[in-house]
Order: structure tokens, then sequence, then C-alpha cells
């Protein structure tokens, strides 16, 4: 009986408590279940972290860098030039006659001296005994006159008159000499017979063109500076030639002169170069390019060509900032070859993006993938 009643009791508490039992293990299911979706968020939010992480790297855009860095830069300037033959003459008749021979034709190479053509001389060697002849009887009425003077037989002004037909009689013969040393044309210096004027039979008088010669050998290269470079180049003491703009075939100059005034109807200095020509391959009349020097600047910041990007009238290059890539607006300057100079917006030290950078926009992420110093 007593157990009984003690069983009632546990119920009717059991029973009187019920509620609260309920809510305390509702309680610690929602503790349990709150847990477990914190947990949950937890580790999809680390998750979610790590592929962000991953994918930026993963989005990041490989460049190339250069680290800018003080380095010398040459300031020139292309000018047309045009060759002429370091020396140049028409040689012509200086006597009048038939040409009876031609020895030298057009593209024969001759030395100082090497007759080219003759004309008929037989004439002239005949004026030549006429004179020779002349002088020895003036001569012999002169040292005869002379004796009779001595002894004072014959007056000052007879023998004077005695002197002067002596004198003149030399003199003929001289030019009788003289022409007919000029029956033969003669090169006056090396060079090649660039054009004949005359065949033979021809009738040539004094002044009549019988040759041309060209010494090629070396030759003169005139370049015309414009006024605003003419003071840069005063110093200048040489410069490149070259055949093409793509300068495969180079030339040594030395400078001859800069002329003191322009050139008639044009605001420009010529500037002379002596070019060796042993091989030939300059001739007169080209037309060549020259790389003419206005200067050498010293401790410049200089960059591939092909890094800078040009936009209206300004120019940007990108820099590589922590792995940020930053747009940078800079001012450039002297352009040689493809290096050009920066005059500001950039500084020493600093790493420029010289591949990658036309598709970059400012702050993408990037990733540098080499590094070269600035003598590229």
């Amino acid at each position: 009986m007593e157990t009984s009643n003690k069983g009632r009791k546990i119920k009717s508490a059991i029973f009187s408590n019920l509620p609260f039992v309920v809510m305390l293990l509702v309680f610690l299911g929602g503790i349990v279940l709150f847990a477990k979706l914190t947990g949950e968020k937890r580790a999809e939010k680390i998750r979610q972290t790590a592929e962000i992480a991953e994918n930026a790297v993963a989005e990041r855009t490989n460049i190339e860098v250069i680290t800018t860095a003080p380095t010398e830069i040459v300031d020139s300037i292309m000018l047309p030039g045009v060759v002429r033959s370091w020396e140049s003459v028409t040689l012509k008749a200086e006597v009048t006659g038939r040409i009876t021979e031609i020895l030298k034709d057009e593209g024969d190479v001759v030395k100082q001296g090497d007759v080219i053509a003759r004309i008929d001389n037989r004439d002239y060697i005949a004026a030549v005994k006429e004179a020779k002849s002349s002088l020895e009887k003036a001569k012999s009425d002169l040292e005869r006159n002379e004796t009779l003077f001595k002894k004072k037989v014959i007056s000052q002004s007879v023998y004077d008159s005695i002197v002067a037909p002596a004198l003149a009689a030399e003199a003929g013969l001289d030019m009788a000499e003289l022409a007919l040393e000029r029956t033969e044309i003669k090169a006056s210096f090396d060079g090649v017979v660039n054009q004949r004027y005359i065949q033979v039979g021809a009738l040539v008088t004094p002044g009549t063109a019988v040759v041309d010669v060209l010494d090629t050998s070396k030759v003169r290269v005139n370049i015309f500076i414009p006024e605003k470079d003419v003071l840069k180049v005063t110093g200048l003491e040489e410069a490149k030639v070259y055949l093409t703009e793509e300068k495969k075939q180079g030339f040594d100059g030395k400078k001859v002169f800069l002329s003191l005034r322009p050139a008639d109807g044009a605001q420009a200095y010529k500037f002379q170069l002596e070019v060796d020509n042993k091989d030939g391959l300059l001739r007169p009349g080209m037309f060549v390019e020259s790389d003419i020097v206005r200067g050498i600047k010293q401790d410049a910041l200089v960059l591939p060509l092909f890094a800078v990007i040009p936009v209206g009238t300004k120019m940007f290059c990108y820099v590589e900032e922590d792995g940020i890539a930053r747009r940078r607006e800079i001012e450039t300057g002297i352009i040689d070859g493809d290096r050009v100079e920066v005059v500001s917006g950039l500084k020493a030290g600093e790493r420029v993006i010289i591949k990658g950078q036309r598709q970059l926009e400012e702050g993408e992420l990037v990733e540098v993938v080499k590094v070269y110093n600035s003598s590229l």
C-alpha cells in the first residue's frame, strides 16, 4: 500500500514538472542545434574565404617589369644627305685640232698624268721648231751685239732693241712647247672616266668638252642641318651614313666642314662629311641618311618605347606597386631608337610594367613573373 503511494507521488511529481522538463529539453536541443549551425556557417565562411583568396591569386595578370635607373641616352636625328664625288672635272681641249687618238673610254680607271686623248700635233711640232730657230738667231744677234756694246761700239738704245727680240723669241718657244704639250689631254687626278664627249676625227677648239673624270675612292656627303640644330652639332666631328632607313649598310663619315651661312633659299647649313668608298657602293647623286648626334645626356631615366601608352596628347605607363598596377602620367623627352627618355612622372628604382600593360586597368592585381634591369 505504501509502495503504491510512493509510485503515485513520483508520477504526480513528474507530471507536475513535465512542462519544465520539456522546456529544458527544447532549450538544450536549441543549444545543440545553434552550435551545429554556427559551426557549419563558420566552416562555410572559411571555405568561401579560401576560395576568394584562391580566385584572387588566379585572376592576377602576369606581367614583366623593368627597374628604372639612371643611364645614358643619345639625342640624335636622322637627316637626308646627297653623295658627291670627292673630285670631279670636265677635261676640255685647250688647243685647236682634230682628235687622232682616244686612249681611255668611259669606265676606265686613270691615274694622274695618264693621257686620255691626243690632238693632231704636227702643226705644233712645226711651231716649236720654228720658235727654236727664231730663238737661236735672236741669241746669236744678242751675243754679237753684246760684245759691241761692251766695247762701246753701239749705244744702250741699240743694244736694248736687240735684247727685246731675244726675250720675245724665248717666250715664243715656251708658248709653242706649251701648245704642243696641250695636244695630249691628261688626267689631272686619279679617278674614273665617267663620260666621253668626242670621237676620233672630231675637230676641237679651246673649251670643247672631252671627258668627265670623277674620283669616287672617297666621297663627300652633304647634309643640311636645320637652323635650330646647327649650334648643337658645331663640335660634331663624325657621323654615320646609311644607304637605307633600315641601317643595313653603314659608313663612317668624318667632318670636312660646317658652312658658316645657310644654303640659298633654305634656313639650313651644309654639313659635309668625308666617307671612304673603296668598295664603290656610294655613287654621286645617291640619297642617303645620316645619324646626326645633337648631344648625349647622362643619368637619364629611360624606358623601352613600347612601355609608353599614348592617350591623345598625353603619355602614360603602368608602375607595379605591391602587386597592384598603378597608371602613371609621364612626360617624355629624347627618343633614341626604341628607347625614350622620361623627363617627369617617374623616379629611379620604380618598377615599370613592360609586358601586359596594355590590357591593365588602374588598381588591377598583377603578378610579376620577370624583372629586367634598366639596360634592356
